[in-house]
């Protein structure tokens, strides 16, 4: 599995591609910000928490 994570650079050309390791319970071992937690991220906003 690969995703990128876009720079800091507005321009652009600083993306990076990331290949995470699976560990052996099949846990992730970099967790990029945004992947699969949208849902708590719109919930913190709605509660006022953010």
């Amino acid at each position: 599995m690969h995703f990128f994570v876009p720079g800091e650079d507005p321009e652009g050309g600083s993306t990076r591609v990331v290949s995470p390791g699976f560990g052996a319970d099949g846990s992730l071992g970099e967790w990029p910000e945004g992947f699969f937690d949208q849902a708590d991220r719109d919930l913190a906003r709605l509660a006022g928490w953010d």
